[in-house]
C-alpha cells in the first residue's frame, strides 16, 4: 500500500534527500503543477523513485522539488528543477500489481547544489539487512480513504520482517524484496508516498 498513516510530522532538514515529482501540462501556470509521488535524491543529478510514478495517466513528471516539509507556504520556485529524462526498469509492466521491477531513475536537468538541508541519501549496499526498523517519509494520505494528501511531510517507523514472515503476509513476496509494516495496523505508507525513501 503506497500513505504515511499514524505517523508524525517530519522536522526541518530531517529528510534532506526527500523529493516530490511534479506533473505539468505544457502551457499551464506553474501553480497548476500536480505534486504527487515521492523520490530519493541519490546524487547531484539522479533521483530514484517507483516506475509507476513515471508511467502514469498524467504522463511522465516534468519537475522535481526538494527540501519541503510543508505545502502550506512555499514559493513556486523553491528548489524546483526540470527533469531531463526518466529511466524505467525495462521489465516493468504497469498492468502487473505485483511488479517486482517497479523502480525508475529520474535525471535532473541541472546539477543540484548540496547543502545542510539538501543532500543525497546514504545508500546501504549490503543485501543482508540487519536492521529491525525502518523510517519512511512522504506527503501521502493520512488515512486510506482521504481524498487529499498531507500538506506536511510525515514520517513513520516501520518494523522490518524476515522472509518467512513476509511470505505468510503476502504470497507474492520474493527474497529480493524488503518487507516493512506494523502488524497491529494503524501505521504505514499510503497513496502519495510511492517512490519515496525508506
Amino acid at each position: 500500500m503506497p500513505l504515511i498513516v499514524g505517523g508524525q510530522r517530519a522536522l526541518y532538514g530531517e529528510f534532506p534527500h526527500q523529493t516530490e515529482l511534479g506533473y505539468w501540462e505544457a502551457g499551464a501556470p506553474m501553480e497548476d503543477v500536480k505534486w504527487v509521488c515521492g523520490g530519493t535524491l541519490i546524487s547531484e543529478r539522479f533521483v530514484v523513485t517507483a516506475a509507476h510514478c513515471i508511467v502514469t495517466r498524467m504522463g511522465e513528471p516534468s519537475f522535481i522539488r526538494f527540501g519541503l516539509i510543508t505545502k502550506l507556504s512555499y514559493s513556486v520556485s523553491d528548489n524546483i528543477y526540470k527533469i531531463a529524462r526518466c529511466f524505467v526498469h525495462p521489465n516493468y509492466t504497469a498492468e502487473d500489481m505485483n511488479d517486482y521491477d517497479d523502480i525508475a531513475l529520474v535525471q535532473i536537468e541541472d546539477q543540484v547544489e548540496f547543502s545542510e538541508t539538501l543532500r543525497p541519501a546514504c545508500l546501504n549496499v549490503n543485501h543482508d539487512v540487519k536492521y529491525k526498523t525502518a523510517l519512511a517519509s512522504g506527503f501521502g494520505k493520512l488515512k486510506y480513504y482521504d481524498k487529499r494528501e498531507s500538506l506536511r511531510l510525515m514520517k513513520v517507523v516501520l518494523d522490518i520482517f524476515d522472509g518467512k514472515t513476509c511470505l505468510n503476509l503476502d504470497k507474492s513476496y520474493i527474497s529480493s524484496q524488503l518487507c516493512a509494516t506494523i502488524m497491529e495496523g494503524g501505521k504505514d505508507t499510503c497513496q502519495g508516498d510511492s517512490g519515496g525513501p525508506l
